[in-house]
């Protein structure tokens, strides 16, 4: 599995004049994948060791792991992650929970700071990604970070990564759920008809069906503040400020230098409607009840992992003796797996991002 250009020998010293084991670590650059380094006797002098040394190779890669580091939603907290497994997950020999970091927003007076101005945080995140990057180099690793961001989380990784674009320090950028292009539910919310700039298939008249049990079952839950739900969708309208300006892939370091992956949720809603009688069907996607698939995805389109699941709705229209009534059976949102809320916690997705992870 390649995890870099840079391997490492690891060299197993055994000192005829001196009792015990003394691990050495080489690190050396090899032509290709795959290549191998051998040592025997005659080799020891490159590397300063007496010729009584024995030495035998254990290993040819470098740090099998690189750092990764998380970022929640807006409304969310560092133990989403936690909460979800995620500590447990990132294990192996593709990852070092030393250098697996969960972003913080920091605290005020009122607590921890679940809603804040993105971009003000984007100072603060490149530390975190310097720290981690030169202290993967001390550990003799390449300092290349990978990044998986979570909903408007995303905002402020594109943001560093704008405002870093010729070194960057990100090997590999995973979003979920990003809110790239605006969030439809924010759009409905706000009476805006339409899905914005996405291309995907957006039925207004279904998605008003699903617009309050969407708002409410969205809604930041686990004693985060509900009331500031508001804000969020102020944030993740398709015309606001920020993510018109931060939406623009170009800005961002080209894929040759930075791997990039989205995963989304897509609801498919069928309405199965009898028309005075007449059966109809039709077919809508409502992405995961709060941004469509287009809106979240990456810099190039074919890396894009949209995981559906679909809905059914019954709707009848009976004439009566002096009217038309109209009803709606709606399904329970509760089952679900791939809504905005819980994609953090659906194993499909949480096995999608250790895939990518431990791939490249």
């Amino acid at each position: 599995m390649k995890k870099g250009n840079v391997y490492t020998a690891i060299l197993e010293c055994r000192s005829s004049s001196s009792p015990g084991i003394y691990r050495v670590w080489e690190t050396q650059k090899l032509g290709s994948v795959g290549a191998t380094a051998a040592f025997d006797g005659s080799q020891v002098s490159p590397y300063g060791y007496s010729t009584s040394i024995q030495h035998s190779l254990y290993g040819e890669k470098t740090l099998l792991y690189r750092p990764v580091l998380l970022v929640h939603d807006l409304g969310g907290r560092p133990q989403d992650f936690e909460d979800e497994g995620y500590p447990n997950l990132l294990t192996g020999e593709n990852f070092n929970p030393q250098f697996t970091k969960f972003f913080d927003f920091g605290s005020d007076d009122q607590g921890y700071r679940s809603f804040v101005e993105i971009r003000s945080l984007t100072q603060k995140f490149a530390e975190e990604v310097a720290f981690l990057s030169d202290r993967h180099k001390k550990e003799g690793g390449d300092g290349a970070v990978d990044l998986v961001a979570f909903g408007m989380g995303n905002q402020l990784a594109r943001d560093y990564l704008s405002q870093n674009k010729k070194a960057s320090r990100v090997h590999t950028y995973i979003s979920v759920g990003a809110v790239n292009r605006g969030g439809w539910l924010a759009d409905l919310t706000e009476g805006r008809i339409g899905s914005g700039s996405t291309g995907d298939t957006f039925n207004p008249e279904v998605a008003n069906l699903f617009l309050s049990p969407l708002k409410k079952i969205n809604v930041p839950s686990s004693g985060r503040d509900a009331s500031s739900f508001p804000t969020l969708l102020s944030l993740s309208r398709s015309d606001h400020a920020d993510l018109l300006e931060l939406s623009d892939d170009s800005k961002l370091p080209p894929p040759s230098e930075v791997k990039y992956f989205s995963i989304a949720g897509n609801v498919s809603v069928r309405v199965n409607q009898n028309l005075l009688g007449q059966e109809v069907f039709g077919q809508s996607g409502l992405g995961d009840g709060f941004v469509l698939p287009e809106s979240a995805r990456a810099v190039c389109s074919d890396c894009r992992t949209v995981f559906d699941e679909e809905l059914e709705v019954e709707r009848s229209v009976i004439r009566g003796s002096s009217n038309f009534a109209a009803s709606f059976d709606l399904p329970d949102l509760g089952a679900l797996k791939f809504l905005h809320h819980r994609l953090l916690a659906a194993e499909e997705v949480k096995s999608r991002i250790k895939e990518l992870l431990s791939t490249y």
